[in-house]
């Protein structure tokens, strides 16, 4: 096994001669094996430290396995950093899950040292781990990096079990006479990766025992995959990009699909903005409008108008009008700011009809539902767009409109439009277009109505 780790160190290219390695050490059957392999190379001549974090979970187990690798540690004579840290308590105070709250403290304490030390950290994720991870991805939703599984190396974290299974494991500290420790947690099926190990693993072992080597050759595959369309990500990246932060819409527009996620994805990263399928979602849909205003998160805004999208610092308590162009599910009631709420409802002509005697002005806010094309979007104006109004003889565009009315600024950005895929249908104000607008066919009609 020895050789397939040195095989696995030289693919990734983790490691060289004489570099710094910080070893993270449980005390596991895993971790122990990382350790005693690296300090085995003494041909590399490497400077090993080791760092264990007691992570208070579990009582006298926990200051049991810190007992341990203190004394392995000592046999070795390789040094240690221990931490201690209450990780019950700040999971309670972030409110986060145990298990993950435990993972980030560990990895804090894991980069602040090899700052310190300059130094590489070792993790010792294993095959095994990997196949957990991509089960759990797709139990999630996933695309194609997460079918990569548990990456070899990411920035300083190296991982050189990578690509041995844990059968491997257990015949090397077998051969090797190593002592471990076991994390009675480990065998809790309330964890879903413990249910994915203990459960399902299993079952696929059944259906091939050589699962664990076809998992690997699919992993090198799409790995490799998602290698090359990263890079051509960034290749797009810069061509889509205007100056930092801003991005031409047309451009973004045209890339192939999975170019488009990908880079949408890396824009939001480079402002460190945690990204997730419904936020990309959402710029994908103002990209394709060429407008909208979405929240990132807390007062950064993703801004898309006059074929620019761009990352902002808004203070959002001072904008009324802050809203994604919402698609339309008759009859209901829309919200669209803090202080105007649309409300369609679908009534039948001769109802129409009785409305009217009382007051002419609704024909400007009714609209023959069934002349609509596509789906239904409540917006702001966007660049180019027309509407040809009932009664009138001419298509102009709305910024026209808006000239000749002489219509304040503020009222220009917070005009309602309702759209269909053609484009406007009814423009707040002004009326309905003539391409949707009541005739003697029409037998149901739709009233819009603004409330404030």
């Amino acid at each position: 096994m020895r050789t397939k780790v040195v095989k696995t160190i030289n693919k990734f290219n983790m490691l060289k001669q004489n570099d710094n390695i910080l070893v993270a050490l449980s005390g596991g059957a895993d971790s122990v094996t990382l350790l005693h392999l690296l300090n085995s190379l003494k041909e590399y001549s490497f400077n090993i430290w080791v760092c264990h974090v007691n992570h208070q979970i579990r009582g006298q187990e926990a200051q049991r396995d810190e007992d341990f690798v203190r004394i392995l540690c000592k046999n070795l004579s390789i040094p240690l950093f221990v931490e201690t840290i209450n990780v019950p308590e700040l999971s309670r105070k972030n409110g986060k899950s145990l298990e993950e709250m435990a993972r980030e403290v560990r990895y804090n304490i894991f980069n602040k040292l090899a700052s310190k030390l300059n130094a590489k950290i070792a993790t010792a994720h294993t095959l095994n781990d990997s196949i957990e991870t991509v089960i759990l991805n797709l139990t999630r939703g996933t695309g194609l990096k997460g079918l990569c599984g548990i990456p070899a190396k990411r920035g300083k974290i190296i991982r050189p079990l990578i690509e041995i299974s844990r059968t491997q494991i257990e015949e090397y500290i077998k051969d090797n006479h190593l002592d471990f420790v076991n994390d009675s947690t480990n065998n809790d099926l309330e964890y879903k990766r413990n249910r994915i190990r203990h459960e399902i693993m299993p079952k696929l072992f059944i259906v091939n025992p050589s699962f664990a080597k076809v998992f690997k050759r699919m992993y090198n595959n799409l790995t490799a995959d998602e290698e090359f369309l990263q890079n051509e990500t960034l290749k797009a990246i810069k061509e889509i990009q205007l100056s930092p932060n801003k991005f031409y819409v047309s451009k973004i527009k045209n890339l192939p699909a999975s170019i488009k996620f990908r880079s949408i994805k890396e824009i939001l990263t480079q402002v460190n903005i945690l990204c997730d399928a419904k936020k990309i979602e959402l710029i994908e849909d103002a990209i394709n409008i060429g407008f909208g205003k979405i929240n990132l998160h807390n007062d950064i805004f993703c801004i898309v108008r006059d074929d620019v999208l761009s990352i902002e610092k808004i203070a959002k308590e001072s904008k009324e009008n802050d809203f994604t162009p919402i698609k339309i599910v008759l009859p209901g009631e829309y919200k669209v700011s803090r202080k105007q709420k649309l409300k369609l409802v679908a009534i039948s002509i001769q109802e129409y009809n009785e409305r009217r005697k009382n007051s002419n002005l609704i024909i400007h806010n009714a609209i023959d539902f069934k002349k609509t094309n596509g789906d239904l979007l409540v917006r702001f104006k966007v660049p180019g767009d027309s509407i040809k109004l009932n009664g009138r003889n001419c298509t102009k565009t709305l910024k026209k409109l808006f000239n000749e009315y002489k219509l304040p600024q503020k009222e220009r950005e917070s005009c309602l439009v309702l759209a269909d895929n053609e484009g406007p249908i009814w423009v707040n104000g002004f009326g309905v277009a003539q391409r949707v607008a009541l005739d003697e066919k029409t037998k149901e009609v739709l009233l819009i109505e603004v409330e404030r």
